[in-house]
C-alpha cells in the first residue's frame, strides 16, 4: 500500500472513480470526474489515494483552509479495505502531510460514528435536508 496524491498516472481511474463514489451523494462517473476537475485543483483542495498497486483502497479529499486547518470533502475506503484502519490513517497523514492543527468535516448519521472514534468532537446541525441530520465534526491538535 501507499499513498500518493491525485494525479497520480499509476492510479486506475476507474478504481478511484468507484471508491470517490461511495462519499458522493450523485455517484455517476461524469459527476465523480467533473467534481475531481473542478475541486481537487492544487489551490482549492488535494485528494490523497491510498493504492493497492493500481487499485484504488481508500481516499481522502482535503480543502485548504486559513491558519493550518483543513475541511474533510470526501472520505472512502473500498469495502474490501474496511474496518483495517485505512480511513483513520488517512486522516493522520493528511494531518502530517498539510501540517494541520484543526480539520472540520460534516457528514450524516451513518459516518458520525467513525469521526468520534477518531477523536473528533462532535455537534449537530440538525435538519440541514428533509428528515437528514447532519453532524459538524472537529478535530485539533
Amino acid at each position: 500500500m501507499y499513498l500518493t496524491l491525485y494525479p497520480d498516472p499509476y492510479i486506475a481511474k476507474d478504481s478511484l472513480l468507484n471508491v470517490l463514489a461511495y462519499a458522493v451523494g450523485n455517484p455517476e462517473q461524469k459527476h465523480l470526474e467533473t467534481l475531481i476537475a473542478e475541486v481537487y485543483t492544487p489551490s482549492v483542495a488535494s485528494l490523497y489515494v491510498l493504492c493497492d498497486g493500481p487499485l484504488v483502497a481508500a481516499v481522502i479529499g482535503i480543502k485548504h483552509l486559513p491558519d493550518f486547518s483543513g475541511q474533510i470533502l470526501h472520505i472512502a475506503v473500498e469495502k474490501n479495505f474496511r474496518r483495517q484502519g485505512w480511513g483513520r490513517f488517512l486522516i493522520a497523514e493528511v494531518v502530517k502531510r498539510e501540517q494541520l492543527i484543526r480539520v472540520m468535516a460534516e457528514t450524516d448519521r451513518e459516518a458520525v460514528d467513525f469521526y468520534r472514534r477518531c477523536e473528533f468532537v462532535i455537534s449537530s446541525l440538525g435538519e440541514k435536508y428533509p428528515g437528514v441530520e447532519r453532524f459538524h465534526c472537529l478535530w485539533t491538535q
